[in-house]
């Protein structure tokens, strides 16, 4: 292992990412409204098996680890909360090179500068991973590397070489984005928090389920999870033949409901509504892969009782999760919104290996719980692509939907995918869901 990490800007002694004297440096680049790291440091590991334990080596040095599997190699990406990394920030190289197969080298034109990639068989090359500012340098540093043996070449048509070909990069991130942030230095809270909510479960669906679960149960789950891992989240390279194609699960990424409901709530409840000259009249949550929160104000109109825009940014930016105020690309409008993230840290994910109840099982118990606290619940049911069966559930309530924490955290895995208050009426509206692993299939498990 080399000794030449350098955590202060992933600066490296000898062959690193270092960037070039009077070079803008960024850690982070937002693609299809979603923030990417960039600018990592790859290094090899023998065993594939032992990557976490190769990262954790580098725990004095850096702050979040990504695992990369190329054709015949296992790299890890080293990254610094300096640099603006998270956890549980996808890998912009890991996504792309995911959904591309043999040695390509690309630069792709993004938001005040370029991004330069180049994966090859061993993996992504350090040196050719990054945000680079200048133009110039970023002809520069595609011309020299053009030079080694590449099955591919992207880059603008406006830089006029003809052995290229230009490739948007939205185009080259499809599905889920994989190879996220892990914190090297995580500790046992989650585990505490899970193991917590695996207590509620039992109280509320039933202890008898988790007895059934015994030895050789929880090593068949464990298998078909493995199974499951392996099938989705390696590359098909030329030549590989797979019999059946598994699609990820779909809790994967997803933000557990519990977490994503208290945020929500708690930011609503902080939100001001005596700003002058604008009436707050809904909030509106929603849980994509970056779960983002709106208040909607209205006017009665300017000069007619209602106030200018720049009345409303001194009231919600004293708050301490910062919204913007949105402004209509038309001019004037009497209706704007006020956005903002809901999690400026960590963000707690369902776990990829979640074991799953039965969604029969989970509609009877939620209906006959929801019911006792008279609160009508509405449920269906999907199929979703023959590996997953989904439970889509709603609810309407009057009351403080904090008080249903305790039912969202015994369905194991569930998610909530929009939240809704309007304060004429005081009602909440709650959209979740919860799903069910099926048996994989025969050639999948053999």
């Amino acid at each position: 292992m080399s000794d030449a990490f350098d955590v202060g800007g992933f600066g490296m002694a000898e062959g690193g990412n270092t960037p070039a004297a009077g070079s803008v440096s960024k850690g982070t680049l937002k693609v299809k409204n979603t923030n990417y790291a960039v600018g990592l440091y790859w290094e090899g590991v023998e065993d594939s098996s032992d990557a976490a334990s190769h990262a954790r080596e580098r725990a004095d040095n850096a702050d979040f680890f990504c695992v990369y599997k190329a054709s015949n190699k296992t790299q890890v990406g080293f990254a610094n909360r300096s640099q603006g990394h998270k956890t549980n920030m996808p890998s912009l190289a890991i996504h792309i090179a995911s959904g591309r197969a043999g040695r390509f080298l690309a630069l792709f034109a993004v938001e005040d500068g370029f991004y330069i990639l180049g994966v090859r068989e061993d993996g992504i090359n350090p040196l050719l991973e990054r945000f680079v500012g200048s133009r110039e340098e970023a002809m520069d540093m595609f011309e020299d590397a053009k030079a080694d043996n590449w099955d591919e070449m992207i880059a603008p048509n406006a830089f006029g070489w003809k052995d290229t070909t230009e490739i948007h990069i939205d185009d080259c991130l499809r599905g889920r984005p994989p190879g996220r942030l892990k914190d090297i230095k995580r500790g046992g809270s989650l585990v505490k928090i899970l193991a917590l909510g695996l207590i509620v479960a039992t109280c509320i669906f039933g202890f008898q389920y988790w007895q059934k679960l015994d030895a050789d149960e929880k090593a068949r789950l464990a298998a078909e999870a493995d199974a499951l891992r392996a099938a989705t989240s390696d590359a098909i390279l030329p030549g590989q033949e797979q019999k059946v194609e598994i699609p990820e699960a779909p809790w994967v990424n997803q933000t557990l409901g519990s977490y994503f409901l208290k945020k929500c709530v708690d930011n609503i409840m902080e939100f001001p509504l005596d700003i002058p000259g604008w009436k707050v009249r809904n909030f509106i949550c929603e849980n994509p892969l970056t779960p983002v929160a709106a208040a909607v104000l209205t006017r009665d109109g300017l000069g007619a009782g209602g106030g200018p825009i720049n009345w409303i940014e001194p009231y919600v930016k004293a708050k301490s999760y910062m919204p913007t105020v949105v402004q209509n690309t038309a001019g004037s409008t009497d209706t704007i919104s006020a956005q903002w993230e809901l999690f400026n840290g960590d963000t707690p994910k369902v776990p990829i290996d979640q074991v799953t109840l039965p969604v029969s099982q989970v509609k009877t118990k939620l209906v006959q719980i929801m019911e006792s606290r008279f609160t009508p619940v509405m449920t269906s049911t999907t199929e979703i692509g023959g590996f997953y069966m989904g439970l889509d559930f709603s609810f309407e309530t009057d009351l403080d939907p904090r008080g249903y924490l305790d039912v969202l955290s015994a369905i194991p895995g569930a998610v909530v995918e929009g939240v809704e208050f309007d304060l004429e009426t005081n009602i909440w509206k709650i959209k979740g869901k919860s799903y069910e692993q099926l048996p994989l299939p025969t050639q999948v498990q053999n």
